[in-house]
């Protein structure tokens, strides 16, 4: 089921390439401390950019395995998978 049920076909759901860009630039930079309050709100599914997609799921997996999110934590998150 689509995030947006109600957007016709030819409409792209609202996205900022640039938001996105800062929440996962935040997450890094700030570490599970801004993480844990970015997934109280945001789900990676709900990123426009298939790879802030994968960015944030491999944020999200990072954080759920006890480790300090970080650009080499994430970094080797996106290379395992």
């Amino acid at each position: 089921m689509s995030e947006y049920p109600d957007l016709p076909q030819d409409k792209s759901p609202p996205n900022s390439k640039e938001v996105e860009k800062a929440i996962i630039g935040n997450c890094l930079q700030f570490g599970n401390k801004v993480v844990a309050e970015v997934f109280d709100t945001l789900r990676p599914e709900m990123m426009y950019y298939d790879m802030h997609r994968k960015m944030l799921t491999a944020i999200q997996t990072v954080k759920d395995g006890g480790q300090e999110v970080d650009q080499v934590t994430v970094y080797e998150e996106l290379n395992r998978t």
